[in-house]
């Protein structure tokens, strides 16, 4: 179908694209759906009524100029869900499968998740998960490890992308092999276990190489270069971004770049170098802010917070925090949703805004506790002993402490140091 789709012709209000889905008459002829067609018109009543919706959403369903981005597949979402009540996977798949002439020229599948909308494409792909061969499911269970792993449920992302690497294994897919490790990569160092997560990464990379897949090798390399800076090993971090960026401007690949950029800019933050990260969070955000992705727009902003934070200029910081938090919780990132809670604690503590501060620490690590994200638990206890410690409650201090000890200890990543200098220094005050 997306051979076509250049020939697609798009309505236009003030020059701003309204239709971004394709002609519901060409999308009917291209599903093989004629109601005056003897096998349809022979249908029993309710069956064929089914099928009379999906024309009317494909045909007559028209988004208004200034309509939410969901409200512009509307009609295609429909249609998607009254094949599914037909029990007609096929078309189905062909629905979640369609081209759109949005900004970032994605499958609906994808183009769902690139703009947030994850619990929609969640509804989806489980309904259609097991109806079709292999190779869809593998797809399938890509898609929904990809969107839990976007809404902070690390657990349920490890569990489809497993599923996903067992189907690539069985059907001898290399490529399928490469982006399965991929994503568990990304889980498990989500989850602060960077020793799995190196091992996976790894392995993508090597498969990459040995498919002469590019795109694939950028995205492994950067995904190494994430957890090498996780573990402050800053040489290899900018070794591997780098060359990420490099390939992802020779093939011209906008998301692949605007990762770079992010990662470089995450790099030199912790350089301390802060003009280079705040210019190369700057360069990413603008490529988000392009192609309409409200997940990475948020991740952006949020970078951006933080140089500012480190910067001092704690008032710049927290209006980045905010929009960022703002839209974590409009696109049901939890994970964002956390690390912009937690951000904003750590800045409004600074100000001695404490009240305030504890609320949205507290916030943070309610949803790190209930997506599983124990890194993210464990800096916002160690912070949570930070506050009680300036607001003179040390007793409260050694507990939130002890417990963020206990998890950096377990996970053997380099905050456990940190927690066990703040343990000592909070004992011998007491003493």
């Amino acid at each position: 179908m997306n051979s076509d789709f250049a020939e697609f012709d798009v309505k236009s209000q003030n020059g701003l694209k309204v239709d971004i889905t394709p002609p519901g008459e060409w999308m009917l002829a291209n599903l093989g759906i004629d109601l005056a067609a003897p096998e349809f018109s022979e249908m029993p009543p309710c069956k064929r009524a089914q099928y009379r919706a999906v024309k009317n959403w494909l045909t007559r369903y028209k988004p208004k100029p200034d309509a939410s981005n969901l409200e512009k597949v509307r009609g295609y979402l429909e249609a998607f869900h009254h094949f599914c009540e037909l029990e007609d996977w096929e078309r189905a798949w062909e629905i979640i499968t369609t081209g759109l002439n949005s900004s970032s020229h994605e499958e609906l599948r994808i183009q769902l998740y690139v703009w947030g909308y994850n619990y929609e494409l969640i509804e989806m792909c489980q309904k259609l998960l097991g109806k079709l061969d292999s190779p869809r499911n593998a797809i399938l269970c890509q898609n929904l490890g990809i969107a839990y792993k976007n809404l902070g449920d690390y657990a349920k992302a490890i569990e489809y992308h497993q599923q996903n690497l067992t189907i690539a294994f069985q059907l001898a897919d290399l490529q399928g092999v490469h982006s399965s490790c991929g994503n568990l990569g990304v889980a498990y160092k989500n989850l602060g276990d960077y020793a799995t997560a190196i091992h996976y990464y790894r392995q993508s990379l090597t498969i990459a190489w040995v498919l002469e897949d590019l795109q694939g090798v950028g995205t492994a390399l950067g995904d190494l270069g994430v957890a090498y800076n996780n573990l402050e090993d800053y040489t290899l971090t900018i070794e591997h971004h780098q060359q990420h960026l490099l390939i992802a401007r020779e093939i011209e690949n906008c998301q692949e770049e605007g990762n770079a950029l992010g990662n470089i800019g995450k790099t030199y933050l912790n350089l301390r170098d802060y003009a280079k990260a705040i210019d190369y969070f700057k360069q990413s955000l603008t490529i988000w802010q392009e192609i309409g992705y409200r997940y990475k727009k948020g991740i952006a902003l949020g970078n951006l917070g933080l140089a500012y934070y480190s910067l001092k200029d704690y008032i710049k910081a927290i209006d980045y925090q905010q929009e960022s938090l703002a839209i974590a919780k409009e696109i049901g990132d939890r994970a964002g949703e956390q690390m912009a809670s937690l951000n904003l604690g750590i800045t409004l503590t600074q100000l001695k805004q404490y009240s305030e501060a504890l609320e949205y620490l507290q916030t943070s690590l309610e949803i790190s506790i209930k997506i599983g994200v124990r890194f993210g638990e464990a800096v916002t206890l160690k912070c949570l002993a930070e506050l009680h410690q300036k607001t003179g409650y040390r007793t409260r201090s050694i507990e939130y402490c002890d417990r963020a000890l206990s998890i950096s200890t377990e996970l053997g990543i380099p905050l456990a140091k940190e927690c066990q200098e703040l343990k000592e220094q909070l004992l011998s005050k007491q003493t």
